[in-house]
């Protein structure tokens, strides 16, 4: 009598194990809010993007979240999926197992024996070239500092690069391969003005074998050299020092247990592994590892979406999935949501609230941007305010006729009746919201908006209901 009742209540429906898979075809049903067809998500709806909003137990993971994920298994997907809990991988394990694609799994973990070189898989799936790495590493730096380019520091933005692709071009030429390790010797090992003679510069440590690399030299590696030899050790110290400071720190990152052993062991897992069907989970909780951890995901996010971008418009459907998506945000991520639907790359964040977004992205535009690329919309219980008068703004308003009651001065009652415009769902709906747990007997409620789509009840946006499982 029980799963009756759940399975009446729950409007879930997903794809059974049963059903083929979706395959390069996206016009196939993915995941369902009904039984009509206005109710039903293709691949393809899919692929412009979720964003799924509701308050701390508000049951966005076990609710919406749990009924997207397992759909997309069901479907067949590759995927990538980040960690900021530590029971994140858990719950993929026990999704994979309903959906039965447990062999599909790959964990990134310091409990596993895996590696991914990130440079060295750069180097050998793109155009290989220093300037390509230069600008990839540049990439993941501003990632890691949460920043992006900015017109007033283009100085040390120009400096910067310029020291980085001169290493670049440098290591490129003097290990077969390509590591941070290497780069970080390298740079260690540039000579510096002499005290006693300012005008002289201290070669640099011969262990780098420099001098052997100059006699077949291309035109390109002498430039390099010449720089590292002479240009950059003449630098004002002040000069010198900023950007040493800004490159070494970054580096110094990735140096680090358990980041270090993970980045730098011979390549077991990398992006491609998710483009083939394949489900990697960077097991790198940053609950559990802190800084450490946001190191892993986001290198594991800046490679992934450069591989989907390299890969266009061909090959099987992936998603790219971040619960708790305020902890791993950076700006880089509007600019590929833009064209993430071409690419055939589901995104799916989750999050508390509105301003989460415009903390961590800092800069009210780019979390707009962010936004409209995210077509999905699912609002489960929330008390931000702020939060509420979005997903209300989010959702169409409609033409409604008012009537006014005039009474005139020697008491005589008049009617008019003129139209208005009111929002359909007010902020106050969404503090109401069932959230699960035996409060509500584990039955959760959220509206899904959609813009410019018509469900079965001939709006943009509906009321489901989701059971949670016992699980959770």
């Amino acid at each position: 009598m029980l799963s009756f009742i759940k399975k009446a209540l729950n409007p879930v429906y997903g794809l059974t194990p049963k059903q083929p898979r979706l395959g390069t075809d996206l016009s196939q049903i993915v995941w369902k809010v009904g039984e009509e067809k206005e109710d039903q998500f293709t691949g393809e709806d899919l692929m412009r993007g979720v964003c799924i909003f509701g308050s701390i137990g508000s049951g966005k993971t076990s609710g919406s979240g749990r009924a997207i994920a397992t759909s997309f298994l069901r479907s067949g997907f590759g995927g990538l999926v980040l960690c900021v809990k530590e029971d994140e991988a858990a719950t993929w394990q026990r999704y994979a197992e309903e959906a039965g694609r447990q062999d599909d799994l790959v964990f990134f973990s310091p409990d596993e024996n895996c590696g991914f070189n990130f440079l060295e898989y750069e180097k050998q799936t793109s155009d290989g070239s220093s300037y390509s790495l230069a600008h990839y590493l540049l990439e993941i730096m501003e990632v890691l500092s949460g920043t992006a380019k900015k017109s007033s520091d283009s100085f040390w933005e120009d400096s910067q690069k310029e020291l980085i692709q001169n290493l670049m071009t440098i290591e490129l030429a003097r290990s077969k391969t390509l590591s941070v390790m290497g780069l970080y010797e390298l740079f260690k090992g540039i000579g510096r003005k002499k005290k006693e003679k300012p005008d002289e510069v201290e070669p640099p440590c011969k262990s780098l074998g420099l001098d052997l690399l100059e006699k077949n030299a291309d035109f390109e590696l002498k430039l390099a050299l010449e720089y590292l030899r002479k240009e950059f050790p003449r630098l004002a110290p002040n000069t010198r020092s900023v950007i040493e400071n800004a490159f070494s720190s970054q580096l110094n990152n990735l140096l680090r247990s358990p980041i270090f052993e993970l980045f730098q062991k011979d390549t077991t897992v990398t992006p491609d592994d998710a483009l083939h069907g394949k489900i990697v989970i960077v097991d790198v909780s940053t609950k559990k590892f802190k800084s450490l951890g946001r190191v892993s995901n986001l290198i594991w996010k800046t490679s992934f979406k450069r591989a989907v971008e390299r890969r266009g418009s061909d090959g099987k459907p992936v998603f790219v999935w971040i619960d708790e998506y305020q902890e791993l945000a950076s700006p880089q991520d509007p600019a590929f949501q833009a064209t993430a639907r071409s690419q055939r790359c589901a995104t799916v964040v989750l999050s508390q609230n509105y301003p989460g977004y415009e903390v961590v992205l800092k800069d009210k535009a780019r979390v707009e941007s962010l936004l409209a690329n995210l077509n999905i919309k699912i609002f489960h219980q929330n008390g931000d305010p702020g939060t509420n008068e979005y997903g209300s703004k989010c959702i169409q308003s409609r033409e409604k006729l008012k009537k006014t009651q005039n009474k005139s001065a020697d008491g005589k009652v008049t009617y008019s009746t003129t139209k208005v415009r009111e929002r359909e769902v007010q902020p106050e709906v969404f503090v109401n919201l069932k959230s699960g747990g035996y409060r509500h007997n584990k039955h959760i409620e959220a509206i899904v908006a959609v813009p410019g789509h018509k469900f079965a009840n001939n709006r943009a946006w509906k009321k489901v209901s989701f059971m949670q499982d016992d699980l959770f």
